[in-house]
C-alpha cells in the first residue's frame, strides 16, 4: 500500500498495519493468539484492559471503552505528560491521573 497525502489518516492506516504484522509475528513466535484490533475492539473482547495512551488522549480513549468494560479490571498506564515538557510530570487539577479519568468518566 502506497500513501500519497500523508494526512492523519494515512497515518492511522499505517498504525493499523504495522499492529497487524506485529500481531501476525507475535502470533508465530509466541505461539499464541495475538489480534490487532481497535481500543473499543478490543476493551469488548478482553476480560482485563490495560489502557496505554497519550495523557492527551486519556479521555477520549477512557470514555470510547466505558460502555465495554463494566464488571472487568482496567489498568490506566497514562502518565501525565504535557508537551513541550515531558521530560516533567504535569499533575493534572485531580492531583492525579487516575483520578482524573474516575472523575471525567462518569
Amino acid at each position: 500500500m502506497t500513501c500519497q497525502s500523508r494526512g492523519a489518516g494515512d497515518y492511522r492506516i499505517a498504525r493499523i498495519l504495522k499492529a497487524q504484522a506485529t500481531a501476525e509475528r507475535l502470533t508465530a513466535d509466541c505461539k499464541t493468539d495475538v489480534r490487532a484490533a481497535t481500543n473499543v475492539e478490543a476493551a469488548a473482547q478482553g476480560d482485563i484492559v490495560i489502557l496505554a495512551v497519550r495523557f492527551a488522549s486519556q479521555d477520549s480513549a477512557l470514555g470510547d471503552i466505558s460502555p465495554h468494560v463494566a464488571g472487568k479490571i482496567v489498568v490506566d498506564t497514562t502518565i501525565p505528560l504535557v508537551p513541550p515538557k515531558v521530560m516533567r510530570v504535569q499533575l493534572p487539577l485531580e492531583g492525579r491521573a487516575a483520578v482524573h479519568a474516575q472523575k471525567n468518566t462518569r
